[in-house]
Order: structure tokens, then sequence, then C-alpha cells
């Protein structure tokens, strides 16, 4: 029965009343309107502007506004839980891969653990994995006798000399400086040889060519500072025959040529040598 005017009771009490039982709130209250929230378990009066809640059990209180139900949902809760409240956190940590994790900012200890089945590295700052290390091993040694297959073995070799290169360069200018050679060599490993040998012999003697169709008696200077002489006149055109003149050292740097007659210009040659 629907109710159309006010109803005054004069101060009298409503007994054994019920208020309307609704699961949501009703649609356009109105300043004062009342029902019991089946949901809530709370009388629930309108404001004008929104429900305030009318009281109720114990069981059925809310907090902050809003039933124990809401709260048991963790999308509507905040601050940390223990790890030990979720039921799968051990199985998802397990499932996790380590690049989907953030990256460290500190040194990462194994605790003497191996780090297994790593692929060959291919930028510098890579991990190296055992099998290439050993071939960047065997790359450097290349084969070598197993006796310098070590930088042990190698600086051994090179006599432990920081400077190897260097005290090589000096031994072998050493060797080079023949100042330093001893014994004899055969004449032919020795480029400048007969240059040198005529250079001697022509040092020891000297040759002149003399006659001037005039002139008897001759001095030939031979700078050879010795009377201990070897004295040879002979024809100057052929039969080039050797002869026979007087001649005396008159200094010893200078002999003194006699012929009986005046010989024609150039017509003989004097060698003079040293005696010994």
């Amino acid at each position: 029965m629907l109710i159309l005017t006010n109803l005054d009771f004069n101060g009298a009490q409503l007994l054994n009343v019920v208020l309307q039982v609704l699961a949501a709130p009703p649609p356009s209250p109105q300043a004062g309107q009342i029902y019991y929230d089946s949901s809530l378990h709370k009388a629930r009066i309108y404001n004008g502007a929104a429900w305030d809640d009318a009281g109720g059990s114990g069981d059925a209180s809310l907090l902050n506004g809003q039933p124990g139900t809401y709260y048991l949902n963790f999308a509507n809760t905040t601050g940390a839980r223990d790890h030990t409240a979720i039921s799968d956190f051990d199985a998802q940590v397990r499932a996790a891969r380590l690049d989907e994790l953030a990256s460290p900012i500190g040194v990462v200890s194994l605790a003497g653990q191996r780090l297994t089945d790593l692929a060959d590295p291919t930028s510098d700052q890579d991990a190296a994995t055992q099998a290439y290390v050993l071939s960047r091993i065997d790359t450097l040694v290349n084969s070598a006798p197993g006796v310098l297959d070590t930088l042990a073995e190698l600086a051994t070799a090179l006599g432990d000399d920081p400077n190897f290169a260097a005290t090589m360069a000096a031994q072998i200018a050493a060797a080079k400086d023949r100042s330093n050679h001893t014994g004899t060599q055969l004449s032919g490993t020795i480029s400048d040889f007969t240059t040198a040998v005529d250079t001697q012999i022509l040092g020891k003697m000297a040759v002149a060519d003399i006659g001037d169709g005039s002139t008897t008696t001759f001095t030939v200077t031979h700078n050879l500072g010795t009377r201990d002489l070897h004295v040879q006149v002979r024809q100057n055109s052929d039969p080039w025959n050797a002869v026979i003149v007087d001649w005396r050292p008159a200094t010893v740097n200078a002999i003194e040529l006699s012929f009986l007659t005046a010989p024609a210009v150039g017509a003989y040659r004097v060698t003079i040598s040293r005696a010994g």
C-alpha cells in the first residue's frame, strides 16, 4: 500500500518495524532515506550527498567505510607483505630468467662455484670459456717445440735479457768490426786486397823515364828514405831490354844515373825499389 502523505506519530514509537532490506542502495534517494544493506549488514542513511552507516553487529562492522571482504582482495591493500605469504614465491623466483632481472650494481660472488655451458666470447667484455682460452693459447704457441712453449722457457732462451734486441745488435756490430777478429783469411775474401798490395808495392818503389838527347847524368828522386835500393834500367820501347848504367845513391831520397852518351828523349825507364 502506498502512503502519499506524511504520518505524524506525535512522539509515539514504531514497534517491531523492519527496515527495507536491499543488497545495494536504492536509486534516487532523498535526504533522510534509510534502508538495511544486506551486503554490508548495516542500516544506512542518506545525508543528501552520500550514504552514512547507521550501525550494525560487530562482526559486520566496516573498516574505513569498507566491509572486511573488501580487504580480502590484495588489490585493495597497501604496504609490504612477507614473501612467505606468497604461495608460489619460490617457484616464480626459480622460473625467472637472469636476463629478466635487474643488472647487478656490485660484485657478484659465486661462492666458489662455476658458470657452465657458456658461449664463446664475441666482444671485449664477454666472459671467456676454457675452450676459448686454450684455443688462444694454442694459437700463441703455434706448435712451438716443448722446450720453447712457455714464457719462462722463451725468457731463458733469450738469456733473461729484457734488452735482447739491443744486446744482439751490439754483438753483431762487434762481430763485424775487423779489429775484433783473430786468425787469417784467404786473400780472395778481401775486397781491396789487390789494390792494397799494389799501394804497398808502389809505396816502396819509384819509376821514372829518363833521357833528353843532351844530358848524360840524371838525378831521380824516389823518396824511399834509404840508400839500400834495387835499381833497374831498361829500354822504353821494343825490345824493352835491360841496360847497365852507372848509378849511385846520392841521398837517401835520390839516385844519380850516368851514361857515356846522352840518351834520346825518354829512351829509358828506371825502376827504383827498397832492398828489403
